[in-house]
């Protein structure tokens, strides 16, 4: 006896907008070798980056400097 699944599958529905919040760092405006200068010094740019690295492909290198945190886009 073959079981009825209670799931309706449909074809050509859009995707819906993306709701996240756009980033407050200029991630997407860094071309390979451009960096920024972030200040002042928090620990929640590292994780920024690194998300939105890990999301689109790209790595990104931090290093501390003065008082604040650089960030390369190194591809």
């Amino acid at each position: 006896m073959k079981m009825q699944s209670a799931y309706v599958i449909e074809k050509n529905i859009p995707l819906p907008k993306d709701k996240r919040r756009p980033s407050r760092y200029p991630w997407a405006e860094l071309q390979a070798g451009d960096s920024v200068l972030i200040a002042p010094f928090h620990a929640r740019v590292y994780r920024a980056a690194s998300l939105y690295a890990k999301r689109n492909g790209l790595k990104f290198i931090c290093r501390t400097e003065g008082d604040g945190i650089r960030v390369w886009r190194s591809s």
